[in-house]
């Protein structure tokens, strides 16, 4: 989108490089049948069978650890905004800023909540 593209324009021209927020989860995309084999096959998830955002890990030391994001969460809103895929998650975290607070809306065993998570600046590979 353009006005992504705009704001990382301008965070290169003052700072000198782009600003990545991120959260510190590994997603996948839920279907009822990746729900229906892991219900089976896992001791540790027992997820609906819906179309949606699966937390698969959260990486320790993160914003998403520390906002109290779990595994076998799903994610279905960042912001405000419904999300249908990894992809839709990755693209609303990247509207947000480092360090401002987003809300999640998440369900876990059956039980819609919200948690809010800061997002960090992506650590960069040296």
């Amino acid at each position: 989108p353009i006005n992504l593209a705009k704001r990382i324009a301008q965070q290169i021209v003052s700072t000198g490089q782009a600003s990545h927020p991120y959260l510190g989860v590994q997603l996948r995309t839920l279907t009822p049948q990746l729900a229906r084999e892991i219900n089976a096959t896992s001791t540790e998830c027992s997820v609906p069978e819906v179309n949606g955002v699966l937390v698969v890990d959260v990486v320790a030391d993160t914003p998403a650890a520390a906002a109290g994001i779990r595994q076998c969460d799903l994610i279905r809103e960042v912001d405000g905004t419904t999300v249908k895929n990894p992809s839709d998650v990755q693209i609303a975290v990247d509207r947000g800023e480092v360090g401002q607070p987003m809300q999640l809306s998440l369900e876990r065993d059956g039980e819609a909540l919200t948690v809010e998570v800061k997002p960090e600046e992506l650590p960069r590979r040296g």
